[in-house]
């Protein structure tokens, strides 16, 4: 049994682990079936999902999937009824990323990550539109974080989220992970943390420190203890 939070989520489980298998959704009209064939990359079932309406999949919601291990071609309906008929499934995720669900980034494209299109990208089921295609052109270049990407362009933090999603689906985004220290980047405390661990792998570094430490006590010591001195033979000679 596939489980994920969203149905966007199950279909990029679909899509990264390629189980066939059918997946039954619930719909304002009733329940869909879907029989998924991600290597041949289509999917069967009686209409054809890419076309409903927006809103219409904000009310869809995944009930179920089972695996199948035949290895029947995409054109082999047996599994469901007649009435079924195989869609090339491209326009279907693309529709999905831009439309269902919140808008919240796939988990595993989440995080310090930067983001860059992969050279084999596909526009088939690409959203047509100016600022799309600008987003996309800057993903082409250099690899660029979520907010270098929503502040430099039109779409807004929401709509470049679903982009990413949908290129994502259709295996078209490479995922860079950021280092360790831009992670941590002004967080409170990092910077003690990692003095620290530093000391702890290389010990002479300790022992230098605690050195220094000892020569500016011993060089501060006789100097505030000659203005003791000064202090009580100034007040015996008051008294």
């Amino acid at each position: 049994m596939l489980t994920a939070t969203s149905l966007l989520e199950a279909v990029a489980a679909v899509v990264r682990n390629a189980p066939s298998g059918v997946m039954q959704l619930a719909s304002a009209d009733g329940q869909i079936d879907l029989q998924f064939w991600p290597r041949e990359q289509r999917y069967v079932c009686a209409t054809d999902l890419a076309r409903l309406a927006p809103g219409d999949f904000q009310r869809l919601c995944q009930i179920r999937f089972k695996a199948s291990a035949a290895a029947e071609p995409p054109s082999a309906t047996h599994l469901l009824d007649r009435r079924h008929k195989s869609w090339p499934w491209a326009p279907l995720l693309w529709r999905l990323a831009m439309h269902s669900g919140p808008g919240d980034l796939l988990p595993e494209i989440a995080g310090p990550v930067a983001y860059r299109v992969s050279p084999t990208l596909s526009p088939t089921g690409l959203p047509n539109n100016p600022a799309t295609a600008a987003l996309v052109q800057r993903l082409r270049g250099q690899p660029a974080t979520l907010d270098e990407l929503s502040g430099g362009t039109v779409l807004g933090r929401a709509r470049a989220k679903r982009l990413l999603n949908g290129l994502h689906l259709q295996s078209s985004l490479i995922v860079s992970r950021l280092p360790s220290a831009a992670a941590t980047h002004d967080v409170p405390g990092t910077s003690r943390r990692r003095d620290c661990a530093r000391l702890c792998t290389n010990p002479w570094l300790g022992i230098v420190s605690l050195l220094l430490a000892f020569a500016q006590c011993m060089a501060t010591a006789p100097t505030d203890e000659a203005a003791d001195v000064g202090t009580t033979l100034h007040n015996g000679r008051l008294s």
